[in-house]
């Protein structure tokens, strides 16, 4: 439970600053009393759909539709008004299956934030060319509620609010943490990997260790004008999908691979089966590169093979390909997706989702065709 000041400060302070920097053109702030802001999270009690209300009672900004809509209806919302939207807020995997093919022309909005950054980064010039707006994004969570700011200057990065709390870091590379590993937001390096460490001001003084990794990509961001550093999203810490305990393969050397191959995606979700007496890794993927699942798998085997010395002497060892892919149909994970009730933010478990929520998974893909 937090305390008032939290959505507080929330909206008035971290809030306020999203809002600018949703609808800054890189120009200049374009926002202009009576903007309409799409917004498709859960309503309250809910954080975004508590705090999104007190954003719009500040009379600025419009927000559409109704916050207690169903999800299907939000999107249709979107498909049949997109010449009354300013700007939007919502999932990348809604955009790119259930509401581009249904607009089919582009739409020009003057801001965009995507909230899952990691589909949204492999799809960003897709997104950019429909929307005439590169996408944003902010890192929130339960313990820290909203508390960072898009960067303008770096598409889905995003910058800490100073104001609210006290941000610490730990290099991913030093494998355990303790106080002696953690830094602050000023010393951090361009190009490492952090997990990060979250003691609230506002709240009791306790200190939160997320099981989230964020990567420094600037020292700064020209457009806001601010030399604090500039992150992305990396992944989930923890969760990984060992084979023949050889090797140990988790969300981010998935997610890699995807992107040294090119291979632009939806989502997907990894998981560890086991066929003919040997371990694979499966990847069921939603993608859009054209590419067929054997060829997507090759890639993804290749870049393995050359990042991953333990998956490599798997190879060797068993004298086979460890990874397998079955493509899903357009709009499964979206479909998904729709009828989770609990979050703000929905999200697909990536690797080794659990039995009862992959059977869940399995059925809206069968009613959609079937793997590939």
């Amino acid at each position: 439970m937090h305390p008032n000041i939290v959505p507080h400060n929330t909206h008035v302070k971290t809030g306020m600053s999203i809002l600018v920097a949703l609808f800054h053109d890189e120009g200049g702030c374009t926002l202009e009393y009576g903007d309409t802001v799409y917004v498709n999270v859960a309503p309250p009690p809910f954080p975004a759909g508590y705090v999104l209300p007190k954003v719009e009672n500040a009379g600025i900004i419009r927000i559409v539709p109704n916050m207690h809509l169903h999800y299907k209806d939000k999107i249709r919302y979107f498909v049949l008004n997109p010449e009354n939207i300013s700007a939007a807020v919502l999932l990348t995997s809604a955009l790119l299956t259930q509401v581009m093919p249904e607009l089919k022309q582009p739409v020009e909005l003057k801001g965009l934030m995507t909230l899952d950054s990691v589909i949204a980064e492999a799809n960003i010039e897709t997104l950019r060319d429909f929307f005439g707006v590169a996408p944003k994004t902010t890192y929130s969570c339960t313990e820290t509620s909203a508390c960072t700011v898009p960067s303008v200057q770096y598409p889905l990065g995003f910058i800490f609010d100073w104001r609210r709390d006290l941000f610490q870091l730990h290099p991913v590379k030093k494998e355990v943490l303790s106080n002696d590993t953690l830094v602050g937001i000023d010393e951090v390096q361009t190009g490492e990997t952090y997990q990060m460490v979250f003691t609230s001001f506002e709240s009791e003084l306790t200190m939160y260790v997320l099981e989230d990794t964020i990567r420094c990509v600037a020292m700064g961001d020209d457009h806001i004008g601010t030399d604090h550093p500039v992150f992305k999203f990396g992944s989930r810490i923890g969760k990984n999908i060992s084979l023949h305990n050889f090797t140990r393969i988790d969300e981010d050397e998935i997610l890699s691979a995807l992107s040294k191959a090119k291979i632009p995606f939806v989502d997907f979700t990894a998981r560890g089966e086991v066929d003919g007496g040997r371990e694979y890794l499966k990847i069921y993927l939603e993608h859009s590169s054209g590419l067929s699942p054997e060829e997507i798998a090759l890639a993804i085997n290749e870049q393995l093979n050359a990042d991953d010395t333990d998956y490599r002497n798997l190879a060797d060892f068993f004298d086979y390909m460890p990874t397998k892919v079955s493509v899903v149909p357009r709009g499964a994970f979206a479909k998904y997706l729709e009828d989770i009730p609990s979050g703000a933010i929905p999200k697909v478990d990536r690797i080794s989702m659990d039995e009862e929520k992959f059977r869940r998974l399995m059925e809206v893909v069968d009613r959609h065709g079937g793997t590939g």
